[in-house]
């Protein structure tokens, strides 16, 4: 029973859609509901048409929850429309999931779980609610993330809440939930300390005891590349650009701008120097350079963003190469503009933010289909 929810934390690129839609078409646990980024719907109507042929697939539309067509086998729906609520005193419904458990669900796909760590989020509370439609059913839950715990073992809480393996706060605990109530796991886990406010749980404690729970109990499923036997062989190759294949005017402004801001930061770590007392090169100068990184640090973007446009006509160069040879071809680029001129050079495929999820699916299935195709991205 326990292994019918689970985390699963595989390495990215591992498969991690693909193992819960097969776990999901084992146990024909159809209907099944799959609660995503809201610009990730298309992306996943797309994977599961693919991988369960066959199946009626919908996307849940708008914040006003309507009836999916009848003989649906899997509804998608984004974080914002399942976290739309309505409120009433101190009570709180969310209509999406009213909507959703009337189906009779057997099946929940969490993607990117970890964002619903959060209790005061209200997605997290809706992911709960239709977690426990899920449980009420003894149906699967399958919580995907690489980073279930991105801080602090706090973060597992509401996670494992919507697992239905923990009791929430001050509910009756049942058999199914291994890990007890809500306040004891924060007790034992998550470094309790007490101040005057009251208590926080902001630590860690007993790490090694939960990472084993997890994985003696069925909960938790991590695998790296090494898992996966079959995999082809990935090289990495760094290619060397000579200076002169550099755009001149590109390079040009891009030496002037290194300059200028080399300037701009010697005289103001001799400013703040001046006002200290000390040498430039005291360690208090050091710590009040730290403080302004974050203009430093759009300073060096500005560079990376010349060097960029310095580099598409040697980039440009080798990719026709490749193209003649009859390769595929995916760029990735820093910048918007970047992507937009090597997206006009060679067919005008991209996926940027902006786009609409349908124009990114559309891009990316052009890409996929078309022998001649390249992508930016």
């Amino acid at each position: 029973m326990t292994r019918r929810r689970l985390i699963i934390g595989d390495e990215m690129g591992l498969g991690k859609t693909i193992t819960s839609c097969a776990a999901v078409a084992a146990a024909n646990a159809f209907p099944l509901i799959v609660a995503c980024k809201p610009d990730l719907t298309e992306n996943w109507r797309s994977e599961v048409s693919r991988i369960l042929p066959g199946r009626s697939v919908t996307v849940a539309a708008g914040m006003k929850p309507a009836a999916p067509p009848d003989g649906t086998d899997v509804v998608i729906i984004g974080y914002a429309a399942l976290g739309s609520r309505q409120t009433q005193g101190r009570s709180e419904t969310f209509p999406w999931v009213v909507q959703l458990t009337a189906l009779a669900p057997r099946a929940l796909i969490i993607d990117e779980g970890h964002l619903g760590k959060e209790v005061t989020a209200a997605r997290s509370r809706a992911m709960a609610a239709l977690g426990r439609a899920i449980v009420a059913r003894d149906g699967l839950i399958m919580n995907l993330t690489g980073t279930a715990v991105v801080n602090r073992p706090r973060e597992l809480a509401q996670q494992l809440i919507t697992l239905g393996v923990l009791a929430p706060k001050g509910a009756r605990v049942q058999p199914r939930h291994l890990f007890g109530e809500e306040g004891a796991f924060l007790f034992r886990y998550c470094g309790p300390q007490q101040n005057t406010h009251g208590w926080t749980f902001t630590g860690a404690s007993h790490t090694a005891e939960l990472h084993h729970r997890l994985r003696a109990w069925g909960l938790f499923l991590r695998r790296g590349e090494d898992a996966v036997v079959d995999l082809p062989d990935f090289d990495r190759v760094a290619l060397t650009i000579p200076i002169e294949d550099l755009d001149p005017a590109a390079l040009t402004e891009y030496r002037a701008a290194e300059r200028a801001a080399a300037n701009d930061f010697a005289v103001q770590a001799r400013e703040l120097a001046d006002q200290m007392g000390v040498g430039v090169g005291d360690p208090r100068v050091r710590a009040a350079m730290r403080g302004h990184a974050g203009d430093h640090l759009t300073r060096l973007n500005e560079l990376r963003q010349i060097l960029g446009r310095a580099k598409q006509p040697a980039i440009a160069r080798w990719v026709r190469v490749q193209i003649d040879a009859g390769e595929k071809v995916l760029i990735a680029a820093h910048h918007r503009e970047v992507v937009d001129a090597y997206a006009g050079l060679f067919g005008g495929l991209k996926i940027q933010g902006g786009q609409s999820a349908l124009a990114k699916e559309d891009h990316k299935a052009r890409f996929q289909n078309d022998p001649q195709a390249t992508a930016n991205s």
